[in-house]
């Protein structure tokens, strides 16, 4: 409660003797929301696995050990035990095995106690710094003294990422392949995922995508590799293509993210993002074939500036410019099947297309659970009511509808329906009134964002304005 807030307070605790050999001990006090604080002592010296495959730990030196310790899971730290940070003597070294099984000194114990003594004090200890161990190709080294504990991170040379929507794979090779024998190491990265790259000599690579039948050509990648710049662009260019002829470029860059390993990602140029459930594709102007999307994301081989077509079975939209388009609605009509529309909301971010139903509706009112909140179309067909129960949003795809509050189990024809009044973007509508039995309920628009409107019934005596409301003057009385 002193400190407020539930970010962990972080103390030093010293030791006594031990504190100037061994660097003592921290203490973490995490506060819960009810303000219980909980003190968590650990050592002072740790060790960080910044790979993607469990890290093996040892301690040994001149007449000492080893001593093992447990395998550390990607992405977590453990402390050094305190008994061996006592008794060990400077000389000896924390040391890890790589994936060619080899055993390497990632820090001196005396590093890590002169580390652990300043941390937190010494300014010039608070950044990141690398130790140079030579012979280390498949890892590299960092010492962080940044908070009260001076942390080993131990990663690999490089870090690939995607942000393709399918499954990435890529073979790599020192020299120019002419067979598969000059292969060096290949590498695997699905949707958001990550994988160390530990051969940064294999400067060739070449690239397959899951859907895209045909590989790309070998291309060399040493520009994005390489901790060298030469004014040039550190990247690297990758076309996949399908047999019937549509294809993928995809680039590789390189960005220096943390210092302690340059990350490496896949791109595509462009991605819909497809919200609606109605398993969407798209069409780039000019292209034979639709794009298809794995788990609603499609990768399109377009840019925001190039005219897309929106498909659904038989039914597709009117060529749209997604940089012109950014808020817009757009119907998804089926010239076939009686002239019947889907009317879809997009929304532009950076290279992705979030395509999402026109409007949600839900029953956010559990005192009026015995009333149906009903949601139709503006022009009042009787196969568009759509009746919401719960609090779980129902997509609409209408963005011009009627909504109606009425008893369960009645003739929804006999219910009284109001129109929405248009509700500029980014704004919140007033509330349409109903009288449910001896109660109000109202419907409100409380979120008009680009990608789609959401409506809610909300009982009108429990009713708390929503954030960006209008004014108390424009809401009704």
């Amino acid at each position: 409660r002193r400190y407020g807030g539930t970010a962990p307070r972080v103390t030093a605790l010293p030791r006594g003797a031990d504190a100037a050999r061994g660097g003592g001990v921290v203490g973490e006090y995490a506060y819960a929301q009810d303000g219980a604080a909980t003190l968590i002592i650990r050592s002072r010296a740790r060790v960080a696995n910044a790979c993607d495959a469990p890290l093996d730990v040892q301690i040994a030196g001149p007449d000492f050990g080893p001593v093992s310790l447990n395998a550390i899971p990607p992405g977590a730290a453990r402390d050094l035990p305190l008994n061996v940070l006592r008794d060990a003597p400077d000389a000896s070294a924390v040391c890890v095995r790589g994936a060619d099984g080899r055993w390497r000194p990632a820090a001196r114990l005396s590093e890590l106690r002169d580390a652990a003594s300043t941390a937190g004090d010494d300014p010039s200890m608070k950044k990141r710094r690398r130790l140079d161990r030579g012979d280390e190709a498949p890892l590299r080294f960092f010492l962080d003294a940044a908070g009260r504990a001076a942390t080993v991170v131990v990663g690999p040379p490089r870090r690939l990422t995607s942000s393709l929507a399918a499954r990435a794979r890529v073979a790599t090779a020192i020299r120019w392949p002419r067979s598969r024998d000059d292969y060096a190491a290949t590498y695997e990265v699905g949707p958001g995922g990550c994988a160390g790259v530990h051969e940064v000599d294999a400067r060739f690579w070449c690239l397959r995508v899951d859907g895209f039948e045909g590989q790309s050509d070998w291309v060399d990648a040493g520009p994005a590799l390489s901790d060298r710049a030469d004014g040039g662009p550190r990247e690297a260019q990758f076309v996949v293509k399908t047999n019937d002829g549509r294809a993928l470029h995809v680039t590789l860059k390189r960005s220096g993210g943390d210092v302690a390993c340059p990350t490496l990602r896949l791109d595509c140029r462009f991605i819909v993002d497809d919200r609606t459930g109605l398993d969407l594709a798209a069409r780039a102007r000019g292209e034979a074939a639709p794009a298809r999307g794995v788990g609603g994301k499609i990768m399109v081989d377009a840019s925001p500036h190039t005219a897309l077509s929106l498909e659904a079975g038989p039914a597709r939209s009117r060529p749209v410019v997604p940089a012109d388009a950014h808020g817009a609605a757009v119907a998804i009509v089926d010239p076939g099947g009686g002239g019947k529309a889907f009317e879809v909301a997009l929304a532009l971010e950076g290279r992705t297309l979030i395509v999402a139903p026109a409007l949600c509706a839900a029953h956010a009112a559990p005192a009026l659970s015995d009333f149906e909140f009903l949601v139709r179309s503006a022009f009042g067909q009787k196969d568009e009511d759509r009746a919401v129960f719960g609090n779980d949003a129902v997509p609409v795809f209408r963005s011009a509808v009627e909504v109606a509050v009425v008893r369960n189990g009645a003739d929804p024809s006999k219910a009284s329906w109001a129109k929405l009044p248009a509700t500029p973007l980014g704004q919140v509508a007033p509330g349409v009134r109903f009288h449910a039995g001896d109660r109000q309920a109202e419907v409100w628009v409380v979120s008009a964002g680009p990608a789609g409107r959401r409506l809610e019934l909300r009982e009108r005596s429990s009713h708390r304005v929503p954030e960006s409301a209008p004014p108390a003057s424009e809401r009704p009385a």
